[in-house]
């Protein structure tokens, strides 16, 4: 006895079910088939298979939405119209359900981040005003997007020798926020190379609010800068900066000119290291939101303090 046939079985007013008559081990129930015509022929069904076919009716129907048109034999998906398209014949009372798929969103990470952001402002970065806003949205994009938590906060800096000194521009606002106000900058200045970088960089390093907490936050510090630094007033050298940056905790980026400067940084930070360009890879760019990212994820699992060490990519193409 197949399915369909055992689902338009009705049971009659008086049901009765008994002992099998084979030692007991199975009930019977007597069902009235009103296909048979007339009040129907008394059939004896095994309990569990009646049970199996017709408490599962949802099955059949979710599966099995084409059907036949009963007045022009034409197939009709019942998914999406209950009428028949060929000659307009009602062949069910109801659309068929449909199954609903749920909908994907991006996984959170379980930390939040905090962005230091450092721009050389100087004529020598005006060759590349078309690329520090765009590597800048490349970067802090994918990070906002996946953090619990974004604050960013956006300096600016030139030489001190010409009064270009370090200046916060944007205290922990947003990531929104933080790329529009790149998208403003405006270069000049300066002088002669080098620069004074390394005073700036300790200045940003020293004034961030950086979090304290390396379970639910991570800081980094991300830096784009052309030529080289004139040595620290403070006396202060790139290795010992960077050795200070790394003792905090602090990813360290830079997106510069080959310089020593730059170079002795990122190394002594274990940062990483990219060419400045006027068109950046976004390979490259998302390589420092990838290395953001998964630090956050070995400190939340892990508490660690110490940053994820990447080895530094080959350098790009310099495009002015």
């Amino acid at each position: 006895m197949n399915a369909p046939f055992i689902q338009n079985l009705q049971p009659a007013k008086s049901v009765v079910g008994h002992r099998h008559p084979y030692r007991g081990r199975f009930r019977t129930l007597y069902f009235r088939c009103p296909r048979l015509g007339g009040r129907g022929q008394w059939l004896a069904v095994h309990r569990r298979a009646a049970n199996t076919y017709r408490n599962h009716p949802k099955k059949s129907v979710i599966m099995n939405t084409n059907i036949k048109c009963p007045s022009c034999s034409a197939d009709v998906d019942t998914t999406n119209s209950a009428a028949c398209p060929n000659c307009g014949f009602q062949v069910c009372l109801a659309v068929a359900p449909a199954i609903v798929q749920p909908t994907r969103r991006v996984q959170k990470l379980s930390a939040s981040v905090l962005v230091s952001l450092y721009i050389d402002i100087t004529g020598s970065t005006g060759q590349f005003a078309r690329g520090v806003p765009q590597a800048v949205k490349q970067i802090l994009e994918p990070i906002g997007a996946k953090a619990r938590e974004t604050k960013v906060y956006v300096h600016t800096g030139g030489d001190l020798d010409y009064d270009q000194y370090c200046l916060l521009l944007c205290n922990g606002v947003s990531v929104p926020e933080a790329i529009a106000e790149v998208a403003r900058l405006q270069y000049g200045g300066g002088g002669d190379e080098p620069e004074t970088h390394a005073d700036s960089v300790q200045t940003v390093m020293t004034t961030t609010p950086w979090e304290p907490d390396a379970r639910r936050w991570r800081n980094a510090l991300i830096m784009f800068l052309t030529a080289d630094s004139k040595p620290a007033r403070s006396g202060i050298t790139p290795r010992q900066l960077g050795t200070a940056l790394k003792s905090r905790g602090i990813l360290v980026y830079l997106v510069a000119e080959d310089y020593p400067f730059a170079r002795e940084l990122a190394a002594a930070a274990e940062g990483l290291f990219f060419v400045i360009s006027n068109d950046p890879d976004p390979v490259q760019m998302q390589q420092i939101a990838a290395g953001i990212s998964q630090s956050i994820l070995i400190t939340a699992a892990g508490g660690a303090t110490r940053p994820m060490t990447v080895p530094a990519p080959a350098p790009a193409t310099v495009a002015p």
